[in-house]
């Protein structure tokens, strides 16, 4: 196969004016020799191929392209001769089964299915470059911006929520009592909760807790006599503490 000169190849740009090279022209150049192209485009959607190159020469088109070996650290190189109307004309590679003018390798196949997807789709799959791909990890991360998952969304292991029991005490424990225990635990304990507030200081609940004694109300009432306060007492309270906001 007759190649142009190296310096006549440039890198495929979508400026090129290309053959209209289809599926159906590489089908059926496979076709020829009972193969199938199927190989060479696994390998093309794997990034196998690492340049395709063009050069015009008259009315023939001719592609260079690059191609890694499946199982082994080199690298074929293919090339495709091609009309101005997209039929293959000849083909050569490198590798064994790629010598003559009408090889039917899959590295032929990786070249010719870049080229068609390059044409159709302006797509190229390439090896990548370890520079290719910018580095990530000095980046910050994104900050979130979405509202809060609300509770009753959050995702359960559970199948079912209708056996949940939502009551936090025991069937056991006497409601009707509970509320005395947890009084009788707070202040034999002599807790500083807050707790202690709901109740009444010992002179005013002994009332509550022992009917049989004296009522400490009346006695408060009769100390500050205002069970048997009358008007001339009032009157006399009056007269007694009359000069005292002076003194």
């Amino acid at each position: 196969m007759v190649l142009p000169d190296n310096d006549a190849y440039l890198d495929i740009n979508s400026s090129m004016k290309l053959p209209p090279i289809t599926k159906e022209h590489i089908t059926l150049y496979f076709l020829q020799f009972h193969k199938n192209p199927n190989d060479g485009k696994s390998l093309y959607e794997a990034r196998f191929l690492h340049i395709l190159r063009a050069a015009f020469i008259g009315d023939s088109c001719y592609f260079k392209g690059y191609v890694k070996a499946s199982m082994k650290r080199i690298m074929y190189e293919a090339n495709v001769k091609l009309s101005i109307k997209g039929e293959i004309l000849e083909c050569n590679c490198e590798c064994v089964a790629g010598s003559g003018v009408s090889a039917h390798c899959k590295h032929v196949a990786v070249v010719l299915c870049g080229l068609e997807n390059f044409i159709n789709d302006k797509i190229l799959l390439k090896t990548e470059a370890p520079t290719e791909k910018l580095q990530t990890f000095h980046m910050p991360k994104k900050v979130f911006t979405g509202s809060p998952l609300k509770a009753h969304k959050l995702p359960s292991k559970r199948k079912s929520i209708e056996n949940i029991v939502f009551e936090p005490y025991k069937k056991r424990i006497n409601v009707q009592e509970y509320t005395q225990k947890v009084r009788n635990i707070i202040l034999n304990c002599k807790s500083q909760m807050p707790f202690k507030q709901l109740w009444a200081c010992k002179s005013i609940s002994i009332e509550n807790d022992h009917d049989y004694c004296r009522l400490v109300t009346n006695q408060i009432f009769e100390q500050l006599e205002l069970n048997t306060l009358s008007l001339n007492r009032i009157q006399e309270i009056e007269r007694e503490t009359l000069r005292e906001r002076k003194s």
